[in-house]
């Protein structure tokens, strides 16, 4: 029923992870299996190196190139190097420089100079670390994810430091908004992203372990497993419910917007869907495309694992993947994802890619087609924007490559 029409278009490389089949990680392993902190089989993680150089960066892949055209292939040019996990990109409202997110608690600039260190207070491991990062609308203010004591899912906020200041922010002004007991290190989620309606979204995984050990995917009473809507701007110092999300006058949590989630590790938004990467269980990676609307939706997990029904009965209204990858083919851990906004060739463009596999795939959300893009020198632990809002791969091995024509 629900799951009938899924395109599985897949093109993969074997390689083995530890960590696909969903057993919670060692401490010390990466959410996929590796060993550093990212989503995994789980999600994704793979291990940074022992002691990574200092970040560099190159030189401009754009300068003085003509304007792409359809027919153009794709490549990806490396502009920096030496990052320690890095998981996610965003811009510094106030002079516009590209940032770094990395697992060990510390945001960089593309030269590697720190401008926000938080490593003291963020837990690492297993699929935990300083997950994601981003700025309210108004420039004002600066969010956080990040595993804090005992691994607990922490939301938190900085006022951002005056224009022309070396730091981000006051790493000593952190506002908590948000903490969530997490029951094991890996399925932590990671996205925190702010929606066309304001909203701040935060994706979270179902706890963790395998197999939905703690029964958290269709349990709509829980923030786990589910994609959270929170209006975080109405009061600076909490995390408040939506005011119109589909639980507040009772039936769930009042957080949730999204459930029947196991591993979402990143989510982003187009102004008119959401694209949801669901990390899978063994077999089946899922993207699934959800309205930007006060919802609710369900993604169906643990009945479903991608297209493939799991528990019975599975004849249920919750949505079906619009694109599914098979670990049969060679793929562990789905890695959404980014809307490309830049060249304007490509704008509107999804792009994902898998844990295990540097094959970048596009997605175009209307006609629903998927093809094989252009394949990466190493896998990535994310993809995400530059200052530009050219696609951009953050790999296992500390790089920063941007996707040009």
């Amino acid at each position: 029923m629900r799951r009938a029409a899924v395109m599985a278009t897949c093109m993969a490389v074997a390689i083995g992870l530890s960590g696909c089949v969903g057993d919670e990680p060692a401490t010390g392993q990466s959410p996929t299996g590796g060993s550093a902190s990212t989503p995994s089989g789980s999600a994704p993680t793979t291990s940074a190196p022992d002691a990574p150089a200092t970040p560099t960066t190159a030189s401009s892949p754009t300068e003085s190139a003509p304007a792409p055209t359809p027919d153009s292939p794709a490549r990806w040019v490396e502009v920096a190097v030496g990052f320690e996990g890095p998981v996610a990109t965003l811009v510094d409202p106030r002079n516009g420089d590209l940032l770094v997110v990395q697992l060990p608690g510390r945001i960089a600039r593309l030269d590697g100079t720190t401008v926000l260190d938080l490593s003291d207070r963020v837990t690492t491991g297993g699929e935990r670390g300083l997950l994601d990062a981003t700025t309210t609308p108004d420039g004002q203010r600066l969010l956080v994810h990040y595993s804090g004591a005992g691994g607990a899912t922490t939301l938190s906020s900085f006022p951002l430091s005056a224009a022309g200041e070396a730091v981000l922010a006051d790493r000593d002004d952190e506002t908590v908004l948000l903490t969530l007991d997490q029951p094991a290190s890996n399925h932590n989620g990671g996205s925190i992203v702010f929606g066309p309606d304001g909203y701040l979204y935060m994706a979270l995984g179902d706890g963790g372990a395998g197999n939905d050990r703690f029964g958290n995917g269709a349990n709509l009473d829980t923030p786990l497993g589910a994609i959270l809507r929170l209006d975080v701007t109405s009061d600076p110092t909490a995390a408040l419910p939506a005011p119109d999300n589909p639980f507040v006058d009772g039936g769930g949590d009042p957080r949730v917007w999204v459930s029947g989630v196991r591993n979402p590790w990143r989510i982003t938004h187009d102004g008119t869907r959401w694209f949801v990467a669901d990390v899978g269980q063994d077999a089946v990676e899922e993207v699934t495309l959800v309205p930007a609307d006060a919802g609710p939706h369900d993604l169906g997990w643990p009945s479903w694992e991608g297209d493939v029904c799991r528990l019975e009965p599975c004849d249920d209204d919750s949505l079906a993947p619009v694109h599914t990858l098979r670990h049969a083919d060679g793929v562990c851990s789905i890695i959404g994802g980014a809307v490309a906004e830049a060249p304007a060739v490509d704008a509107g463009t999804y792009y994902f890619t898998d844990l295990c596999d540097p094959q970048v795939w596009r997605l175009d959300a209307t006609s629903g087609r998927v093809v094989p893009d252009a394949s990466l020198p190493s896998s990535a632990l994310a993809l995400d924007l530059d200052v530009d809002g050219s696609v951009v791969a953050l790999t296992q091995t500390g790089s920063v490559l941007v996707r040009t024509r």
